[in-house]
């Protein structure tokens, strides 16, 4: 403490004047009068001396200084988890939410002992930040944690933003280090960065089992796709992912399980249909497993992807995933050899691939790599491959003689063949010396073979415009119900040309359908031993997808492929259910789409509907609004609510019926899954907490274990100590309300007794 003097316009000789002016003036101004003693002049001089020196301290302005060093006023924020995953075991025998109030009930009194200029800011975090009651956190750590995600990186965020102005002291983090939630903005390292750039440091108390800790043991099934759809009898592969954790050189087996869904809410018993056991290599594992699997008699099956439990495993329900499979009768495999990609094979396979029961491999052959030639296509002919075999504009070298007999083999053993029409095809393309010419419904002319090329031969070509006619009534050319077959092509537009099939074989099973007005063959079916054959002169049906017909032109091709496949009801009338995902978590609403099919154009729009059926059998209905559609085509959608998880099926069906009658209803199964992401993974992540803390490092962060708080709390007040500044106090006499009146009640005093003394001595 030191005295210091602040005298009136910072100048004491201006007070040293002022000063001696007024003696000055009180030893010229002297009390005098005939009855005034000596005594009372010297009494009257001394009260106006005592005046002027009480004047001439005010003047002066002396101040008392004291200097202190106090720490600085500052935040220190506290962030406790307040998620789900703290309910997991902290691989201690307890669970991480009691360790974490543990930790609370240590450092609650060291905080609250703090000094004064220290304000303790409270904050619980899930996937938002909410600040709590000092007083009230050791009641809200009484009850269950609720969050359903976790969000550090926003946590941290939130610490920097309710600082309210003033500087941060430090920031402690408590909880597992697992961000489970979508990163808004900047991710929790970049903040971590942030605090070390305004010296602040991060203390970080990781709770939880770290990955790599034998007590800590899981299987986890993954990867296993949500549908399957294949064919009666037909092999298909199904893979998965297991993933383990400290389990190595344990046996871990994954089976596959097959429960039928019958009518109604009723499922058949389980089958076990493979299993695969998989030995884990490292502490952290995860191998690929794939199961091949032949399709059961045509139905809807459930496939359960199962991993045995394993002893010590904390969290089961990661260990199976469900996929659905719907089994078709008589689906169609096609392959589709092409030489030319022009427009014609582009339109047909989009008309085709928009059906789910025809699976379509398109293969390019170029005509400039003819130095390859005959190409490899073991594979494709074996046995058993391929339903059906399509031959675009290709020319018969591309496939070599012996490659068009085993195709000429698998038509005799059933499969369907379909030959088109281009430049590099039927007689042009050399088929009538291959093996393949005596499986086709017509005679070729060999003496208009040619190598390939990119022009035509005019006497294997018809000229267009080519309108079509109507040969035959048959299913095949049946395209719209209502509709005389005639009426139909009639509206389509012509072949801008055709190839010339002048010689149809008279054998029974042969028929033309379609053919010019000159009568010239534009489309010859027939048989060949087990198999159907199909000759189309065309390649411009895709003039009909342009003028607005592309319901038609699908027709026309899928009734041709079904014939192929010996799929005598050709009609397409039907309602499906369609649903973009059948496996998602319980805070999804994936979109659904109801689709029915008529081959009565001129029907009026289809009047469908959609419910909801739970696994008990509850039925909820579900709001639908129509959706863009194509002729013949009825199409309504939908978004699924929120449903908690387990298994449902979608239906739909026509809520009113039809001038034809009612459509059969269609249902598809899925399934919700629990989406609560915090309790699926059983390991913390200590690691990313201490990496945030190391980032603040050079301001003094670092972590320290749930057991170490004693050492967080000396973290601390080190921290406060290093934070002090001086504290300088001034008090100046007069500024304060004390001095001041006090100052004026002497001064005022000392006038009032002068003048009362010379009243009483007869003076005024």
């Amino acid at each position: 403490m030191q005295l210091s003097w602040d005298p009136i316009y910072t100048s004491p000789w201006l007070v040293a004047v002022l000063a001696g002016v007024m003696f000055a003036l009180l030893m010229l101004v002297r009390p005098e009068h005939d009855s005034l003693s000596p005594k009372r002049r010297r009494t009257l001089l001394c009260l106006r001396g005592i005046a002027g020196l009480v004047l001439v301290l005010a003047m002066l302005r002396p101040s008392l200084i004291k200097t202190d060093d106090q720490p600085a006023p500052a935040t220190l924020a506290v962030l406790l988890d307040g998620t789900r995953s703290m309910t997991l075991p902290a691989g201690d025998g307890r669970d991480r939410w009691t360790v974490q109030r543990n930790v609370w009930d240590a450092l609650a009194p060291a905080l609250q002992q703090q000094d004064q200029m220290l304000e303790v800011q409270i904050l619980s975090y899930d996937e938002a930040v909410r600040p709590q009651e000092f007083a009230a956190v050791g009641s809200w750590l009484e009850q269950p944690p609720e969050g359903a995600e976790t969000d550090i990186a926003g946590a941290l965020r939130g610490a920097l933003a309710r600082a309210a102005g003033r500087p941060l002291a430090g920031v402690v983090l408590a909880g597992d280090g697992t961000q489970t939630a979508k990163i808004e903005g900047a991710g929790a390292q970049q903040v971590a960065r942030t605090l070390a750039s305004l010296e602040v440091p991060l203390w970080s108390v990781p709770i939880g089992p770290r990955g790599g800790d034998d007590t800590q043991r899981d299987v986890e099934v993954d990867g296993v796709p949500d549908h399957f759809l294949v064919f009666s009898g037909n092999t298909f592969s199904l893979s998965a992912t297991v993933r383990t954790q400290s389990l190595v050189g344990a046996e871990v087996p994954v089976r596959i399980r097959l429960v039928e869904q019958l009518s109604g809410a009723e499922t058949g018993p389980a089958e076990e249909v493979a299993i695969r056991s998989v030995v884990p290599r490292s502490q952290s594992d995860s191998q690929a497993v794939e199961f091949s699997l032949t399709a059961p008699p045509p139905g809807r099956y459930r496939m359960e992807v199962v991993a045995d439990e394993q002893a010590g495993e904390a969290l089961t329900i990661n260990n199976q995933q469900v996929s659905f499979l719907d089994v078709r009768e008589g689906g169609g495999r096609i392959v589709f050899l092409e030489g030319e990609p022009r427009e014609e094979q582009l339109r047909l396979r989009l008309a085709l691939r928009r059906f789910p029961d025809l699976e379509l491999l398109y293969r390019w052959i170029r005509r400039d790599g003819q130095a390859g030639w005959p190409v490899d296509l073991e594979t494709v002919l074996a046995k058993n491959q391929f339903d059906i075999y399509i031959i675009g504009d290709l020319h018969s070298d591309a496939l070599g003689d012996a490659q068009l007999q085993q195709l000429k083999q698998r038509v005799a053993d059933g499969a369907g063949l379909l030959m088109l029409g281009g430049l590099n095809t039927f007689d042009a393309g050399g088929y009538a010396d291959t093996p393949l010419a005596d499986a086709l419904p017509i005679r070729m002319d060999r003496s208009l073979a040619r190598p390939a090329s990119p022009d035509g031969v005019d006497a294997a070509q018809l000229p267009g415009p080519l309108k079509i006619r109507v040969a035959r009534s048959h299913p095949v050319v049946r395209l719209n119900g209502n509709q005389e077959p005639q009426q139909t092509f009639d509206a389509l537009a012509p072949l801008t040309g055709a190839n010339r099939l002048a010689d149809v074989r008279a054998i029974p099973g042969v028929q033309v359908l379609l053919e010019s007005e000159d009568e010239d063959p534009l489309l010859v079916i027939g048989e060949y031993g087990k198999g159907r054959v199909v000759a189309f002169a065309g390649d411009s049906t895709w003039q009909w997808w342009r003028q607005g017909d592309s319901a038609l032109h699908r027709r026309f091709w899928r009734q041709i492929m079904l014939w192929l496949l010996a799929r005598e009801a050709l009609s397409d009338d039907a309602i499906s259910v369609e649903l973009d995902v059948r496996r998602f978590a319980s805070s999804d609403t994936p979109s659904f789409r109801i689709r029915g099919r008529t081959s009565d154009e001129a029907a009026a729009a289809l009047a469908l509907g959609a419910e909801l059926i739970a696994a008990d059998g509850t039925r909820t209905a579900l709001p639908v609004s129509p959706r863009p559609t194509a002729a013949g085509e009825s199409i309504v959608g939908g978004k699924l609510p929120v449903l908690p998880p387990g298994l449902y099926r979608l239906r739909g069906f026509q809520t009113e019926p039809a001038g034809g009658g009612s459509l059969e209803p269609d249902e598809i199964a899925f399934q919700v899954i629990e989406s609560d992401r915090e309790l699926l993974r059983p390991l913390a992540d200590p690691a990313f907490l201490e990496q945030l803390s190391a980032l603040t490092a050079t301001a003094g962060g670092r972590a320290f274990a749930a057991d170490q708080v004693d050492q967080l709390i000396d973290a601390i007040r080190t921290s406060r100590q290093q934070a002090v500044s001086p504290i300088t106090e001034k008090k100046r006499l007069g500024d304060d309300p004390a001095s001041g009146w006090l100052l004026f009640l002497v001064f005022s005093g000392l006038l009032i007794g002068e003048w009362v003394l010379r009243r009483r001595w007869g003076l005024v």
